[in-house]
């Protein structure tokens, strides 16, 4: 009981009372929002807020008791208090438009499939920053999905790399043939592309690809490709799969611990986020080493040329 009641002492409850009182009305909300720019003729507001004088006066007369508004030589304006409160205002109306993204992070919260460090990362990874606290919460939460299937996900990371302009990286255990064929169709649009495969990729999988990369049609692509620096490809170290696309758009894919298999993923827009991921990207790719698949198919390049 203490403890709760020292909370309440660094809260000022009376004029915070008198704050939400004096807004908790459409009219007043109008009238505050109003002052914003400026009221420099009463009946002027009245007429364009569609309110009578005596309803208009009345609340106008509360908005200025709490401190929100004074009256100066060129009409009603915010107070120094009112300006944060009009700032606030904002900033939750943004929060109350991206009641997905909020809901979002409460299921995420809830979620028992996912580890609390899972969990942390991907707030974070939705809001680097504290959004509750901050005074632009519409520019801290970031535009994101959550893709519960796999298939859906593998379309979406397509339908991005078809649309990359600059550059990709992407770390993965398992990219699916259909995302190899794509990447390398970006790498031949001159898309510079990185890219880190997992160590504990499955041997079935890492067989799907090699079958790909040695089909005559792709090898001679991929090693020509591979000779002139254009596509770069290691094999090492990470700790889940994703993709970044133009340093704007990122795709994360976490597998379940026990299976390896997909749990869940998210399609996110935010160039922060991006940056963070590169950075991570980076780390690992300096640590890596060459692809044995690749290293399988210079071999078979060179096999050939003695051949010839």
């Amino acid at each position: 009981m203490s403890q709760l009641s020292d909370a309440f002492k660094s809260i000022n409850l009376v004029e915070l009372k008198e704050i939400l009182t004096a807004l908790a009305n459409e009219d007043a909300i109008k009238i505050f929002m109003t002052a914003k720019r400026g009221i420099e003729k009463s009946t002027k507001t009245i007429r364009e807020l569609a309110l009578t004088q005596k309803r208009y006066y009345t609340r106008l007369k509360e908005l200025i008791e709490a401190g929100l508004i004074e009256k100066r030589d060129s009409g009603y304006r915010h107070t120094t208090t009112g300006t944060i409160c009009y700032t606030l205002g904002k900033s939750f109306n943004s929060a109350l438009d991206q009641r997905d993204r909020l809901d979002l992070l409460d299921r995420l919260r809830r979620s028992k499939s996912i580890s609390q460090e899972e969990t942390k990362q991907i707030i974070q990874a939705i809001s680097p920053r504290n959004i509750i606290s901050s005074l632009e919460i519409g520019e801290r939460i970031h535009p994101v999905r959550m893709i519960e299937e796999c298939e859906p996900l593998v379309s979406e990371l397509i339908i991005r790399i078809e649309g990359a302009e600059e550059r990709i990286y992407l770390a993965s255990f398992d990219p699916d043939v259909r995302i190899m064929e794509a990447l390398i169709k970006a790498v031949q649009r001159k898309i510079d592309l990185s890219l880190l495969t997992g160590k504990s990729q499955k041997l079935s999988e890492r067989i799907q690809i090699l079958r790909v990369i040695l089909n005559p049609g792709i090898a001679h692509v991929v090693l020509d490709l591979l000779q002139k620096h254009e596509l770069k490809v290691k094999h090492g170290e990470i700790p889940f799969n994703f993709c970044i696309i133009d340093e704007k758009f990122a795709l994360i894919e976490l597998l379940n611990p026990f299976t390896n298999s997909f749990q869940v993923g998210f399609v996110l827009e935010s160039h922060y986020v991006c940056q963070k991921l590169i950075k991570t990207f980076n780390s690992l790719y300096q640590n890596a080493e060459e692809d044995p698949l690749v290293t399988i198919l210079k071999k078979r390049s060179i096999t050939s040329n003695v051949i010839k």
